[in-house]
């Protein structure tokens, strides 16, 4: 994630892997106290992404407020540990891995099996969501 903000026109630009930039611009601004009309989303090639990528993050909040409280780019980037324990998952996952390694530490190979939870994805911009189906 990157926030640019343009000092002089009270506005912000950020740059997400989300598959959702018009719910971030819209749900964004609560957030942040800026208007919708001053927050430019962009969205690059992300690939899929298990449902994780429809849902606006805190951190999309925390580095858009840091960008406008310094004046200054801001930049969130996680490891994937990080990405695996705290991202919001579109499906519960049960890894157990194998990992052999040398003396040394040298990586020989990692063995995994991961049960994972399929069934429908209720995420927050997903159209059969409850909240979305209510009259």
């Amino acid at each position: 994630m990157h926030r640019l903000l343009h000092a002089g026109e009270g506005a912000l630009t950020l740059w997400t892997s989300t598959q959702i930039p018009h719910l971030v611009r819209t749900l964004l601004p609560a957030m942040i106290q800026v208007p919708e009309n001053k927050i430019r989303i962009i969205a690059p090639e992300v690939g899929g992404g298990f449902g994780s990528k429809l849902n606006v993050y805190a951190e999309e909040a925390v580095c858009s407020h840091l960008a406008m409280r310094l004046t200054h780019p801001s930049n969130a980037i996680e490891s994937r540990r990080e990405n695996a324990s705290a991202t919001i998952h579109g499906r519960d996952q049960i890894g157990e891995y194998e990992v052999a390694v040398k003396k040394d530490g040298t990586l020989l190979g990692i063995k995994s099996r991961t049960v994972a939870d399929s069934r429908l994805l209720f995420a927050v911009a997903h159209p059969r969501h409850p909240k979305l189906l209510q009259a």
